[in-house]
């Protein structure tokens, strides 16, 4: 049995933003990608200095190209879209062509309070994101699972496995 050591350094410039609060790998043809979140993810750099109002909590997923023998490659930052919502807080892959990505409390189109969604991605389409938008600019097709009782804080905890026995993963 071999066994392989690596390590990887990955850091926020942003303080107190939760950065790592999940992570998830996930494998495009011959291409990996590392998404981090950042559940705390501030819209400026300084709140301590800067006006209160534009300070919003947006969370974050940063996105990491996993270059074969060399550090990882910043390509993408997807901010929340919404204040306070925690996106970023859960990062699941169904180890195939779907990303969950949560925003727990979010109050989304149907204006419950931390009701929570989850938006749900193409992996395949990594390959073609650069630099920072937000959620509700995401440049690629997605779907969006909301909550629909107040405080459910759907999407809190977010996995892939099969529950039903039919050989496809379920978003639990």
């Amino acid at each position: 049995n071999v066994g392989t050591e690596a390590t990887l350094k990955l850091q926020s410039s942003r303080t107190l933003d939760w950065f790592g609060s999940d992570v998830a790998a996930v494998s495009v043809g011959n291409r990996s990608f590392l998404l981090v979140g950042a559940p705390y993810y501030r819209s400026v750099t300084d709140c301590e200095t800067t006006d209160a109002s534009t300070c919003d909590q947006l969370g974050a997923v940063y996105g990491y190209e996993l270059l074969s023998g060399g550090a990882p490659v910043f390509r993408f930052l997807i901010k929340g879209d919404e204040s306070n919502a925690l996106m970023g807080r859960r990062i699941a892959t169904d180890g195939g062509d779907i990303i969950a990505l949560s925003s727990p409390d979010s109050s989304g189109r149907s204006q419950l309070a931390r009701a929570g969604k989850v938006v749900l991605m193409r992996a395949s389409a990594l390959p073609t994101l650069s630099g920072n938008f937000s959620l509700s600019q995401l440049p690629i097709p997605a779907a969006i699972v909301q909550g629909t009782v107040a405080y459910e804080r759907f999407g809190w905890s977010v996995e892939f496995g099969d529950l039903d026995g039919d050989g496809k993963d379920d978003l639990i």
